[in-house]
C-alpha cells in the first residue's frame, strides 16, 4: 500500500486509542461514585469493559503499523520477516485480548494476562533502551524525533503496566462489594484505587499526544 495509506492507518489507531479511552475514563469516573445503585455501576463497568477493547487493540497494532510506515516512506528498509513478525504478534495479541474478554473465566486467561503484563515490560525496556541509545549516538536510529518517539512508546508500555498495578486494589474491593455488599471501607479502597488509575490514564494521554506531535511535526 501507498505510504499515505499507512500514515492514515497509523493516525486512525492513535485516534481510536485516545478517543475511546476518553469514554472509558468518563465511565470509570462516574461508576466509582456511590450515588448510583450497584446495578447501575455494574452496567457502566460492563460498557467500560467493552469500550476498553478498542484502546487495547490499538496498543497492540500501533507498533506494527508504525514499523510498516517507516518502511513504506523509505525512511528505513525494514526486512520483510520483521514486518511479518510484528504483524503476527500484534494480530495474535488482538485475538488473545478479545478471547480473554469474552471468556474471562477461562483457565488460560490468568496466564495470558501475566504474560501480557511482563511482556509489556520487556518490550518497553527494549524500546526505551533503543530510544536512549539513538538519542545519544545516532544508532540504531539517526533521526532524533524518531528516537524520542521510540523512547516514549517504550514509556507507554510501562505506563500501561502501572495502570494495571494501581487498579488491582479496585478490582479486589469492587468484587467484594458485589459479593458481600458495600461498606465505607471497601468503597474508600475502590475509589482511591480508581482515582490513582485515572491519574495514570491522564499521564498516558499526555505521552501519546507528545508522541503524535513528534511523528507529525518532526521538530528536531
Amino acid at each position: 500500500m501507498a505510504p499515505e495509506v499507512w500514515g492514515y492507518v497509523h493516525i486512525l489507531l492513535l485516534v481510536f486509542w485516545v478517543g475511546t479511552d476518553v469514554g472509558v475514563f468518563l465511565c470509570a469516573n462516574v461508576a466509582r461514585t456511590t450515588k448510583y445503585s450497584l446495578e447501575t455501576r455494574n452496567a457502566l463497568f460492563t460498557v467500560l469493559g467493552d469500550i476498553d477493547l478498542l484502546p487495547r487493540f490499538c496498543f497492540a497494532l500501533i507498533f506494527p503499523s508504525g514499523l510498516t510506515l517507516i518502511d513504506a516512506v523509505g525512511l528505513y528498509l525494514v526486512p520483510l520477516w520483521a514486518l511479518l513478525a510484528a504483524w503476527a504478534v500484534g494480530g495474535a495479541w488482538v485475538i488473545a485480548i478479545w478471547r480473554a474478554h469474552v471468556n474471562g473465566k477461562a483457565g488460560w486467561v490468568g496466564a495470558f494476562r501475566a504474560v501480557q503484563y511482563w511482556g509489556q515490560g520487556l518490550f518497553g525496556g527494549a524500546l526505551v533502551s533503543a530510544g536512549i541509545a539513538s538519542l545519544m549516538s545516532g544508532e540504531p536510529v539517526a533521526e532524533k524525533w524518531l528516537a524520542a518517539k521510540i523512547l516514549l512508546l517504550g514509556a507507554v508500555c510501562f505506563i500501561a503496566m502501572l495502570m494495571t498495578a494501581v487498579s488491582r486494589p479496585f478490582d479486589a474491593a469492587y468484587t467484594e462489594i458485589n459479593v458481600s455488599g458495600s461498606t465505607p471501607a471497601l468503597e474508600a479502597t475502590a475509589s482511591k484505587s480508581m482515582g490513582q488509575t485515572l491519574a495514570v490514564v491522564l499521564v498516558l494521554y499526555v505521552t501519546l499526544l507528545v508522541t503524535a506531535f513528534l511523528g507529525t511535526v518532526k521538530p528536531f
